[in-house]
């Protein structure tokens, strides 16, 4: 039978056919947040075919959310603390490296260079050997003590030459029993000591390489 053009097997299935369910205007796009849009929310706000919503689920995961924030969203400042807790130990590290240097450089110098050229030049040649090895030192461990920015490479050159006048001095002193005019015969520039070169280079030696690598 047809009524209006409409049969009645029309008008019974349009009669059984569920209602779509009606959802709020304000709830269709919600805002993403922090877990706001959950899977059974990107269901029922996203019908279609399971491809379309499956990426919608994944990113909607609160849990997900919160890890990504969390690693995304780091603050510097931890980063920074992080940093500066391994370059600390590595500075250190590396000056342990230049100490072994510098006594294998004293021993050469005591047994062949001053023997050889004299007290003078012998040590003017062991003190630009040990300003190169240092220098060298420094431009192969910036990578690895990794500052973050040139104050932290001066900090390190700091630290550097803090340890090295500390060993110098203390150490020559109270341990080895040598006594202050002897310890201080290398500062004397207008003798022909240049001491004080490898020095400069303890400091800004960290800064000098990370400039010349670019690390900033």
């Amino acid at each position: 039978v047809v009524t209006n053009g409409v049969s009645a097997s029309q008008r019974v299935s349009a009669v059984q056919r569920p209602k779509p369910k009606e959802v709020n205007a304000g709830q269709r796009y919600p805002t993403p947040g922090w877990g706001l849009i959950s899977v059974r929310s990107v269901v029922q706000l996203y019908p279609g075919p399971y491809w379309i919503y499956m990426p919608r689920m994944t990113f909607g995961s609160a849990g997900f959310l919160l890890r990504l924030t969390r690693t995304c969203c780091s603050s510097s400042a931890d980063q920074e603390a992080e940093s500066d807790a391994a370059m600390i130990p590595r500075a250190l590290l590396i000056w342990f490296g230049i100490l072994i240097l510098a006594n294998i450089n004293g021993a050469v110098r005591e047994v062949w260079l001053i023997p050889a050229l004299g007290s003078t030049p012998g040590r003017a040649l062991s003190t630009i050997l040990l300003s190169g090895l240092v220098f060298l030192v420094s431009w192969l461990s910036i990578t690895w003590i990794a500052p973050l920015t040139p104050r932290d490479a001066l900090l390190v050159g700091a630290l550097w030459l803090v340890l090295t006048l500390a060993f110098e001095f203390l150490v020559g002193h109270y341990v080895l029993h040598k006594p202050w005019a002897e310890l201080t015969q290398d500062y004397h520039v207008l003798r022909g000591r240049i001491w004080p070169l490898v020095l400069l280079l303890v400091l800004f030696g960290p800064l000098c390489a990370g400039r010349l690598r670019r690390l900033w």
